[in-house]
């Protein structure tokens, strides 16, 4: 164990726009005994973004599972496609977060997301095959399930 985590390597791959949450998760599923193949926090997507981690595990053999949290995302329209082509292959669980009017202004307050609405999201969910939930707990529960 490595700051509480298992230094073991497993098929989970975790993506996050919010440390807190990529941190809080992994200690809650470590004591489930999962595993990780990789963990990336990547803030408000100055860089890298949401888009190029979800291609980096959708072509990783070492990711069977992608979970995450979200609060925007910059290129939609590639989020998607790789969201629809990767969802075929690897179950994909995001965490939406920012679609109350409360959680949209924390969302900017904290990364900066323009967190668009709840229907377009729920839509473009849906059409990608993506896993939509709602808590730390609902994302906790769809990894067990897979």
């Amino acid at each position: 164990m490595v700051g509480g985590l298992p230094v073991e390597t497993g098929d989970l791959a975790i993506l996050s726009q919010s440390g807190s949450f990529a941190d809080y998760t992994c200690q809650i599923l470590a004591g489930k005994n999962i595993r990780f193949s990789k963990v990336i926090g990547y803030g408000n997507e100055s860089d890298l973004s949401a888009s190029d981690f979800l291609e980096y595990f959708g072509q990783d053999q070492k990711t069977r599972i992608i979970a995450g949290y979200m609060e925007g995302v910059k290129d939609g329209r590639r989020f998607f496609k790789l969201a629809k082509n990767i969802s075929k292959q690897k179950p994909i669980i995001i965490w939406k977060g920012g679609l109350t009017e409360t959680g949209a202004r924390a969302a900017q307050a904290h990364t900066g997301a323009m967190t668009g609405s709840r229907q377009v999201w729920e839509t473009m969910f849906k059409q990608a095959g993506i896993i939509g939930v709602n808590s730390i707990e609902e994302v906790v529960d769809c990894v067990l399930a897979f």
